[in-house]
């Protein structure tokens, strides 16, 4: 089947797909609605679709919410994890829009959000073995330099 506008059709269905998704793993809606409107603001902000996105698009959206609009950092983080969700759907081939993609337009969706480009608090999490709570609740005044650590400053111990 051809549509008049492919590129619109197929970013509808990719939404509605990823909706379904979370959905189905019992997100709220409003969780999924908020995500859903970051990620159509940045598609409207880079002017491409997802298949044509690339890190810089991303580094782009990112960089300009910090130094232009002054977005706090818990802002940042939670529109990240919402991008780098919609990327890993749309990237996944389990869900077969690497296929659509390239049959429509000669490519297919990858991930833009990752590890270097992005606020990874899930690292110091992991790292330290945090619980959420206590992640959520952690402070610059908790760091502290680790004399046995010495190649990470004054921020060697938690």
């Amino acid at each position: 089947m051809r549509f008049l506008h492919p590129e619109d059709h197929v970013f509808d269905q990719m939404l509605t797909g990823w909706r379904n998704q979370q959905l189905s793993r019992n997100l709220a809606h409003g969780t999924i609605e908020s995500r859903e409107r970051l990620v159509t603001r940045f598609q409207a902000s880079t002017n491409e679709y997802p298949w044509l996105w690339t890190p810089a698009h991303a580094d782009e959206f990112f960089g300009d919410l910090r130094s232009v609009r002054h977005a706090a950092q818990s802002t940042i983080r939670s529109y990240q994890a919402a991008l780098r969700a919609f990327c890993g759907y749309v990237a996944s081939p389990e869900y077969c829009w690497d296929r659509v993609c390239e049959e429509y337009f000669g490519t297919h969706p990858v991930q833009v959000c990752f590890d270097w480009n992005t606020a990874a608090l899930f690292k110091v999490a992991y790292c330290w073995g945090l619980r959420r709570n206590e992640v959520r609740h952690l402070q610059t005044v908790d760091f502290a330099r680790n004399p046995h650590a010495r190649e990470f400053g004054k921020y060697g111990v938690l």
